[in-house]
């Protein structure tokens, strides 16, 4: 019986250890999100969900240019803000193109938990009722996120109750 127990004790030394060997985290990880834009006419293309990870200034810029492209003027509504890639990286989710007006997209929560690298992002994701009388208009709603660097290398994408809208594997590096 004692045999047993020194046993189970030092497996669980093992499986405790094995998280810092490995240099991956064993608790949840909680960072903090911050909206850089959202808009409803950011020029997505297709009907499907878009999610874009920009690691890089450049990335970031030439994104900023494809989504300005399809709107009125050839700008989004207003230039997005500064950042540090160094400790940064910017997510951009988009709904796609919708035929009316009532959708949009907003950060649900500023914190995102990070749980075996996965970063758990909640989005209040709106969509019109059923039935309403609407606006027959194409619109494409998206929302900027800046994210701190951290261990996590798959991003979730959750709506306001909780059914993933989109899961994307990202890279801190180009």
């Amino acid at each position: 019986m004692q045999k047993r127990i020194v046993t189970l004790m030092a497996l669980c030394f093992v499986m405790a250890g094995c998280c810092t060997f490995t240099g991956s985290s064993c608790a949840v990880q909680t960072l903090k999100a911050e909206q850089l834009f959202a808009g409803v006419q950011c020029g997505g293309q297709g009907q499907t969900v878009l999610v874009h990870w920009i690691a890089d200034e450049s990335n970031y810029h030439d994104l900023q240019e494809n989504f300005s492209a399809g709107t009125i003027g050839g700008k989004l509504s207003q230039n997005l803000p500064q950042v540090d890639f160094s400790t940064h990286g910017v997510l951009m989710v988009g709904m796609g193109e919708k035929p009316t007006a009532g959708y949009s997209l907003s950060l649900g929560a500023q914190e995102v938990e990070v749980d075996k690298g996965v970063a758990l992002i909640h989005l209040s994701w709106q969509e019109p009722p059923v039935g309403a009388i609407l606006a027959q208009v194409v619109t494409s709603p998206c929302v900027f996120l800046r994210l701190p660097k951290a261990d996590f290398s798959k991003v979730r994408i959750m709506d306001q109750n909780s059914k993933v809208k989109a899961e994307v594997m990202i890279s801190f590096t180009k």
